[in-house]
């Protein structure tokens, strides 16, 4: 390579250079819009103004917190005073739908008296059947968010109102932490079965549930393998939130769960 070429080629290295560092500055704040833009979209942020929000169904909710996971909702129809009803986006857990006694050794399979709806409506310290605190403690939820849920509670969906449910899939993953509460292994991205609150049609010991491929079956009310999705109609289906309502974006209620 001669002398010439050499300078050449090192004046075209240098220009180089020194264009981009004159366009650096002036491309580091479109740069930026592009990640926030794209937090955006992926359920980066909810920033915004608490506005008025009619709940719709295949809407997504986020309040309260298991875990230390927070709870994602999905509304899936309404009843006949509008009231909107939720289940959970994933398993939160793994129970025994009743924990078994000397006189129901297998569980029972009554919903009224489960040990499942105790813990559920529970906001104890302390539920003996689990040896762990309620699901409504204030641990996993505020007063304002208890106070949003109707009086009828927390519930396991009835295996007519899923499949009932058209903006519902019936497959579900469970939280990240719920892989701990039972004694098989769960992989990354794998579908479980979880609880309805239906007994399988007359037995007393044998609830239905809902299987890993989205199907119905049935399980013994002892099996604590079995996964824990809870459902819960709201007040309302007008509230005060932030969000879009989208997966990635999901309503969040304004002063934790104020509803009009």
């Amino acid at each position: 390579m001669t002398e010439n070429k050499r300078i050449t080629i090192l004046a075209a290295v240098l220009a180089a250079v020194m264009l981009c560092a004159c366009l650096l500055p002036a491309l580091i704040p479109f740069a930026q819009k592009i990640i926030d833009n794209s937090s955006e979209n992926f359920g980066g942020s909810t920033a915004g103004s608490p506005r008025a929000v009619a709940l719709r169904e295949g809407d997504y909710v986020r309040f309260g917190v298991y875990r230390g996971e927070p709870l994602l909702w999905q509304v899936i129809q309404f009843d006949q005073n509008g009231r909107p009803l939720l289940i959970a986006d994933e398993v939160i857990c793994f129970k025994a739908f009743d924990v078994p006694t000397d006189a129901a050794v297998y569980g029972s399979s009554d919903w009224d008296d489960c040990s499942l709806k105790r813990w559920l409506n529970s906001a104890e310290s302390l539920v003996e059947d689990y040896g762990e605190k309620g699901f409504l403690s204030a641990d996993h939820f505020t007063a304002a968010e208890r106070e949003s849920i109707a009086e009828s509670g927390v519930f396991l969906p009835a295996k007519n109102d899923l499949k009932n449910a058209q903006s519902l899939s019936l497959k579900k993953r469970c939280q990240t932490g719920a892989a701990d509460s039972t004694d098989f292994l769960i992989l990354p991205k794998q579908s479980v079965w979880y609880w309805t609150q239906t007994p399988n049609g007359s037995s007393r010991a044998s609830v239905v549930c809902v299987t890993s491929s989205g199907g119905f079956y049935k399980t013994l009310a002892s099996d604590k393998n079995t996964g824990v999705c809870p459902a819960l109609f709201l007040r309302s289906s007008a509230v005060t939130a932030v969000g879009d309502g989208t997966k990635t974006a999901p309503y969040l209620f304004a002063e934790g769960g104020e509803q009009r």
